[in-house]
């Protein structure tokens, strides 16, 4: 996303793939939207301060750098360019926050197995851990809304889903 509350897919920019923009109480409120939906380099300046760390972010790279259009290699280096920005960050050192990798799909070989990468501040994880729990994108939402405290399910299918329970100290 080159700029705030940006709808419109264009070179390897997807809008479809941030999940906000589905969201009319987002999109349908143009001060909301250009506040909640920025690119990302909003958010290495938010994470300058404990002050201005939004409880919950989430950051698409493009088409490309998730691996989706390029190879491998150039995910990699998005990785080690945006991350360290992350890890340094008083939100990371000072406060409880985790990160989730995931991708949206295999390469259908392997019975739609995708790996998802949870890391998180000192001590909120298991270092090392590999859970052996059957985990869907659903598991996911659902421990997000666990972890926020958010009262109700969006549907059945984050209702009934395993949380990552099993990656917690």
């Amino acid at each position: 996303m080159k700029s705030p509350c940006n709808l419109s897919s264009s070179g390897n920019y997807d809008a479809d793939n941030i999940p906000f923009v589905y969201f009319k109480d987002v999109t349908g409120d143009a001060a909301r939207c250009q506040d909640k939906l920025q690119p990302i380099t909003r958010l290495w300046s938010d994470l300058q301060s404990t002050a201005t760390t939004p409880d919950f972010v989430w950051f698409e790279p493009n088409s490309c750098n998730t691996m989706h259009n390029c190879d491998v290699a150039t995910g990699d280096t998005w990785m080690r360019t945006n991350l360290p920005k992350l890890f340094a960050s008083p939100a990371w050192t000072q406060q409880r926050s985790v990160l989730v990798i995931t991708f949206d799909e295999d390469d259908n070989n392997h019975g739609q197995r995708i790996p998802t990468i949870v890391t998180s501040s000192p001590g909120l994880t298991k270092p090392g851990y590999r859970s052996p729990a059957p985990y869907n994108h659903y598991s996911i939402l659902r421990t997000v809304e666990q972890g926020l405290g958010l009262p109700g399910r969006l549907t059945q299918n984050d209702q009934y889903a395993t949380p990552l329970n099993d990656i917690w100290n």
